[in-house]
């Protein structure tokens, strides 16, 4: 279906090549650039929701977190923010802002976000994402993801 698709798209973003290049690049409308650009994601994540971060994702969504950390669909997804949540300290916080967003077509957008989690034990932690994106039934929901930290 369109899971090749993506990983292609992926891969080929990360080795910084142009993907879908027409004269007429695929432009997304002023609201959902908005809406990619203001998504609640860090606001979930402060509120230690794991649910809520869970419905972010399609339900067939892959999570990849550094070198070693593979998580397949929406119910793995939230399993992993769970634990996540339970071992670090209440006082642990996200910030982040988005750096670029893509579309490759009307309801499939790519988007590199910096992102920095303060209050942790060990100091803090600064990162970066690149999401891909599809929109279905109104909403933008990831589809894949590779969020790579570097501690601070």
């Amino acid at each position: 279906m369109r899971k090749p698709m993506l990983m292609a798209v992926v891969a080929l973003l990360m080795l910084g090549w142009p993907v879908f290049q027409s004269d007429a690049a695929a432009q997304g409308s002023a609201a959902d650039e908005e809406a990619l650009r203001h998504s609640p994601f860090a606001d979930a994540w402060n509120r230690r929701d794991a649910a809520a971060l869970a419905r972010m994702y399609t339900s067939d969504a892959r999570r990849v977190v550094g070198p070693n950390e593979k998580y397949n669909g929406r119910t793995a997804i939230k399993q992993r923010f769970e634990v996540v949540f339970a071992s670090i300290p209440e006082s642990a916080k996200m910030t982040g802002s988005v750096e670029s967003i893509r579309f490759l077509a009307p309801d499939m957008a790519v988007l590199q976000r910096s992102y920095a989690i303060s209050g942790l034990q060990q100091g803090s932690q600064v990162g970066r994402t690149l999401v891909v994106l599809l929109k279905e039934d109104g909403r933008w929901l990831r589809c894949e993801e590779l969020s790579m930290a570097y501690s601070n």
